[in-house]
Formats: C-alpha cells, sequence, structure tokens
C-alpha cells in the first residue's frame, strides 16, 4: 500500500520482523519463542530489527519474564517492544515491564522512516483493564511526538491494542481510538501494526492500511485457526508489503 504521493518517500529499502502475543507460560510457549527467533536469524536478507507488540508473558510474573528475556536479549537482531495488557502486574502495574524494556512510548529514526512506540495499556483494572486506552501522559507523548516530526517524513505506528478496525473482533479495541487517530491527521502515516486480536486483520483508515497480527503462543489460540507465525515488512519508495511467515 501507497500514501499519498503529494508526501516525498525515501527511496531506501529494508524489512523488519513483527510480531506479537507470545504469552510465554510454560516451557511450551518458551520453546515456541526460540524456534521463532531461530527461523528470524535465518531469514534472507536478514530484518534489521524486530518489533515484538506486547503480551510477551500471561500473568505479568517474574518466572515469566525470566523464562523469555534470554531469547529476547540474545537475539542477533535488535528488538524494539511494547507492553501488553497481560505484562501488567495484576493488570495496573506496568514497573515489571519497564525495567526490562525500558519506556512505555518512545520513538526512532530508521532509513529515512520514523517509528512511533504507542502504549495503549489501560490501568484501571476496575473498568477490565485488558481493553485499550491510551493514557492522557501517553496522548500528551503522542501530541509532542508528532509536533517534533518534519514535515512529511514517513511514519510507522505500533500498539498494542487495534485501532482500526471491529471492536467486536478486537482489531480496534481501544477506547479512544478516534482520538489517537484524530491527532494523526495530515501526518505521513504509512501504515500502522497491532496485536492484541490473535488473528491476521488488514484494515484500512483514509487510505492507511492497519496490520493485526496473530498470537505466536502455544496456550493463546488464534480464533480464525491462523497457523503460528510472524509477519515479515519489507519497505520500499513507501510500499509496504507484507508475508505471514510460517513457524516449522
Amino acid at each position: 500500500m501507497s500514501p499519498d504521493r503529494h508526501f516525498m518517500m525515501p527511496e531506501t529499502q529494508f524489512n523488519f520482523v513483527h510480531l506479537t502475543d507470545i504469552h510465554i507460560i510454560d516451557e511450551a510457549s518458551t520453546k515456541l519463542c526460540a524456534r521463532a527467533f531461530q527461523q528470524i536469524h535465518n531469514l534472507r536478507p536478514s530484518p534489521d530489527f524486530i518489533v515484538i507488540g506486547g503480551d510477551f508473558v500471561e500473568n505479568g510474573t517474574q518466572v515469566e519474564f525470566d523464562a523469555v528475556l534470554p531469547i529476547v536479549k540474545q537475539s542477533q537482531v535488535p528488538v524494539y517492544s511494547l507492553c501488553g495488557n497481560h505484562d501488567l502486574i495484576e493488570g495496573t502495574d506496568p514497573s515489571r515491564y519497564m525495567e526490562h524494556f525500558g519506556e512505555l512510548c518512545y520513538s526512532f529514526d530508521h532509513m529515512g522512516y520514523h517509528f512511533v512506540m504507542l502504549d495503549t495499556t489501560h490501568r484501571d483494572y476496575d473498568t477490565h483493564s485488558w481493553h485499550g486506552y491510551v493514557q492522557s501522559g501517553a496522548m500528551d507523548w503522542l501530541h509532542c511526538e508528532l509536533d517534533s516530526v518534519p514535515a512529511g517524513k514517513p511514519i510507522l505506528l505500533f500498539t498494542h491494542h487495534g485501532l482500526v478496525g471491529s471492536r467486536e473482533d478486537l482489531s480496534c479495541d481501544v477506547e479512544n481510538a478516534d482520538a489517537v487517530l484524530s491527532s494523526l491527521k495530515g501526518f505521513n502515516l504509512v501504515a500502522g501494526f497491532a496485536g492484541h486480536a490473535h488473528s491476521l486483520r488488514r484494515n484500512e483508515w483514509e487510505g492507511v492500511p492497519f496490520f493485526v497480527n496473530t498470537a505466536l503462543s502455544q496456550t493463546r489460540a488464534n480464533p480464525g485457526g491462523e497457523p503460528h507465525g510472524f509477519m515479515v515488512v519489507e519497505v520500499g519508495a513507501g510500499a509496504i508489503a507484507v508475508r505471514y511467515h510460517l513457524i516449522d
């Protein structure tokens, strides 16, 4: 999918991996995660980096984090990550995730593109914190972040909960998604990526593709029956091509 051509797009080409919703809880889920990383390391051409879209673990416990951390930290490819609702301690506290992976909202540049990592985890357990909500602090961060992006620079947006699609299948599960999307109007948004819904989806907002990825999990089924896998995203001249790579 290509953005509106009134934006000047970089001529660079690269690829990266998007995987999400690992839900580490036992030895089987840990082995599946390790096998996925082995296959990522064997990809040719090698991806420039990996984005993990949240829900590293099932219950937010240190034991679960201890199981997945060696796999992620020993990756031969740089890893960027997001916090998922299952990574919170008792559904409200992101401190354990932050101890291991850093800030909840951040950005980075790569090959002329601007990557925005936006936290969507709810903190109010009484309002079903497994649903998404961009907290006021995260929303303020997003506004400041967008103000700093040079005009026309292509943006790729990453969230755990989806911003675009259906509430029923959870491809859109952010309570204030409309406010988030409104803040992106006028910017050169090339694509969005999310997890949480445990299914393969491609939705659109104002011509921009928003991709939803499956769960890479032994304990959490994909409702659509999709087999275990991850996305290989190819970026070139502003166009986005997504391949779903099956895990052997």
